[in-house]
Parts: C-alpha cells; structure tokens; sequence
C-alpha cells in the first residue's frame, strides 16, 4: 500500500471512532492537523464531503502547512459553502520578543489572487536572475490553474503532439474560469 492509501485508511478509522464514541457534550470539536498532506488529491475533496455530510454537529478545524491546498480550497470549495470560515494563523513577535499567534480572518469569496501573486514572484525572482526560483512560482502558478480545470472539468484543447500546445491554450480557459467566479 502506498502512503496516501494508508492515510485514507488511517483518517477513516479515526472518524469512524469519533462516530462511534459519541462525546456527550454540547460543544463537539474535531480537530485535524494537516490530515490532508498525506492524502492524494481524489480523497481530499471526498473527505471535506464527509466531514460536512457525517459531522455536522462538529465543529471542524482543519490546519494545513500546503498553502497551494489551502487556496485550492477556498477559491472553489468554501466559495459555495458559506458554512465554512478561513483563518490564516502565522507567528508574530510580542514587543518583549516572544513568539505570539497572529490570527487573520480571511473573509469574501476566494478568488485567483494566489496565482497573480505566484506568477509576479515569478517574474520577480526572473528579473533577480534567480530563474530556479522564478520557475518553482511558475509552477505552482500553473499546478493551482491546472487543478481548477480538472475541479470545474474544463474541457481543453488536446493535441497528440505537445508541440502544438501552448500555454495560451490553457490561458484562454484560465479568463474563462475566472469570470465564471465573479
């Protein structure tokens, strides 16, 4: 089995315990560090599906370092669930030094910002004549706009020889899904 088959079953035994054990208070909280790092991308959407459907007398707090997921997540996912809250959590410094929580809520509709910001970092570390960093921006960039055509399953120019391709034919669609999100 690989990893992210023994994540899925690990994440189900546990809710399924959870299930099980009912806790008998008024205020049932489930908390998931980062469960998703694990997973493949075909279980990640399913299981934000069942903890919705299965424990909605939860309330559910997922953190995750995969910032790319997280922007995933929020721009096509809680965009059409207004039960869900994001919170970006980041460490700050008190003015004796000591390290404190930040917390920002983070509210309105996701929108495709992430990607402007990596494409712009790209072009940053370009012009710097960092270009291996230039092109890790570039493709995450390209990673977050490819896993939203296959989220809204966006039917795209195919060619058998790749040479034909370009990346406009994937921009094109890219303004398309944009203003579907406005």
């Amino acid at each position: 089995m690989n990893e992210a088959r023994l994540s899925a079953i690990a994440i189900s035994i546990y809710l399924g315990m959870v299930k099980r054990h009912v806790q008998g208070i008024p205020c049932k909280i489930l908390f998931m560090d980062d469960v998703f790092i694990g997973l493949d991308i075909a279980n990640r959407l399913p299981l934000l599906e069942i903890l919705k459907t299965d424990f909605p007398e939860y309330q559910v707090f997922i953190t995750t370092y995969d910032k790319p997921w997280y922007e995933f997540v929020r721009t096509n996912y809680i965009n059409n669930n207004s039960s869900w809250k994001c919170f970006e959590i980041y460490a700050g410094r008190s003015k004796k030094g000591f390290t404190i929580p930040v917390v920002k809520e983070i509210k309105g509709p996701g929108n495709n910002a992430h990607l402007d910001y990596y494409i712009q970092t790209a072009e940053d570390y370009h012009n710097a004549g960092d270009n291996k960093a230039a092109g890790v921006y570039l493709r995450s960039a390209f990673e977050a706009t490819l896993k939203q055509f296959c989220f809204r399953k966006v039917t795209v120019k195919f060619e058998t020889d790749q040479s034909k391709l370009t990346a406009n034919d994937f921009g094109t669609q890219q303004k398309i899904i944009v203003k579907q999100q406005v």
